[in-house]
């Protein structure tokens, strides 16, 4: 009887085991997966980068939804431009207004993605210089939404913002990139 008791736990063991792997393995092969939409999702971001670096707005805005369903909350005027068209000709006018190198580099990059779907949160360094000299540098917060269509991620709605002074009513541009609204005056002066 102990022999038969010892063969069925030997055999249970092994099959928990095998189980445990598989279910492993699995979990490995869907953080690749997860890993690679990542690496697809922080390459459209270089590709916005290297379009500001470029001056092609056409580039930097490469990695969008062509379409009307496109979103952007942006930092210049208007508040919201909807469509593919309006936001390409938004950039087009931003990088009109400027003159020389800019600078738009992604930081602190976050990126959650599921199959379909998928959302990334980070900071973008802005600098350049505008037509008559006054140069300029800040550090804006950008969220995105991104969606997996024909095999392919798009940004199809993003929101850009900057903190705001609320004593003063007017936007902090050397923010410090982290901390907690209790570590900063938010009464009147």
């Amino acid at each position: 009887m102990k022999t038969a008791t010892t063969s069925i736990t030997q055999t249970a063991g092994k099959f928990l085991l095998s189980l445990l792997t598989l279910l492993a393995l699995a979990n490995v092969a869907a953080a690749a997966e997860m890993s690679a939409d990542e690496k697809e999702i922080r390459a459209l971001f270089q590709t916005v980068t290297d379009g500001y670096r470029q001056r092609d707005p056409d580039a930097a805005m490469s990695p969008y939804m062509k379409d009307d369903r496109l979103v952007l909350f942006d930092i210049p005027p208007p508040r919201k431009v909807t469509g593919y068209a309006g936001s390409l000709r938004s950039t087009k006018d931003y990088m009109a207004s400027t003159e020389g190198p800019l600078v738009a580099e992604y930081s602190d990059v976050h990126v959650k993605a599921d199959k379909k779907y998928a959302y990334a949160h980070s900071l973008m360094r802005l600098a350049g210089t505008f037509k008559g000299g006054k140069k300029f540098e800040f550090l804006i917060r950008v969220s995105d939404g991104l969606e997996k269509i024909n095999g392919k991620w798009l940004i199809v709605h993003e929101h850009s913002s900057l903190p705001v002074d609320l004593r003063t009513n007017t936007a902090v541009l050397d923010a410090p990139a982290t901390g907690a609204s209790g570590d900063y005056e938010l009464g009147p002066k």
